[in-house]
């Protein structure tokens, strides 16, 4: 991708969060531009709008807001980093099930090991 259409990408995106901001769409809207921003491989600011749709959300129980940052901190090796998330997740969510399948993954079926 040329830095053109990925300047036209982000700034499409960030339109799309703007006008969503006060409506359900807004988490989902963080998580695609934390998606945009993983491809184009700033893991920094992927981070922080995965985090941010996360916490927005109130760490609603559903896959598509759940897994990007516990998977980013995977892919990175960060296998504790991934646990404490998915912790963090269930505290403020006790009823989140996808966070409790990563954490029983990561805890007894050995899964996810450090790279």
């Amino acid at each position: 991708m040329h830095d053109k259409e990925i300047e036209k990408m982000v700034k499409s995106q960030e339109e799309r969060i703007e006008h969503s901001r006060d409506s359900d769409q807004y988490p989902f809207e963080l998580i695609h531009m934390g998606h945009i921003y993983s491809e184009m491989g700033d893991d920094d600011y992927a981070k922080k709008y995965y985090i941010e749709g996360l916490v927005c959300s109130g760490y609603i129980d559903n896959n598509t807001i759940v897994s990007p940052i516990i998977n980013w901190y995977l892919r990175k090796g960060q296998r504790e980093e991934a646990l404490r998330i998915c912790r963090e997740i269930i505290l403020h969510n006790p009823e989140n099930s996808i966070a409790r399948f990563y954490q029983n993954r990561l805890l007894y079926d050995g899964q996810y090991p450090e790279k």
